[in-house]
């Protein structure tokens, strides 16, 4: 189990990923939810976030964070 501080720190990204899954979803039409087509834009918001934190992640030096 985590310590209480990294509880609280993985909090902000439970929520980012609750909500880009709702982004996508809504693309989708999984869910019903009026987006007047900015869904499109999100999920191109979405994947440049995605892209960049995977360059962050092979420019890294730490080994966890590295593919193997």
């Amino acid at each position: 189990m985590l310590p209480a501080r990294l509880r609280w720190m993985s909090l902000p990204s439970a929520v980012i990923l609750v909500l880009i899954a709702t982004v996508l979803l809504a693309h989708a039409e999984v869910i019903a939810i009026d987006t007047n087509g900015s869904t499109r834009i999100l999920i191109w918001i979405i994947a440049v976030f995605l892209a960049l934190n995977t360059l962050g992640n092979l420019a890294s030096k730490s080994r966890q964070e590295k593919p193997s």
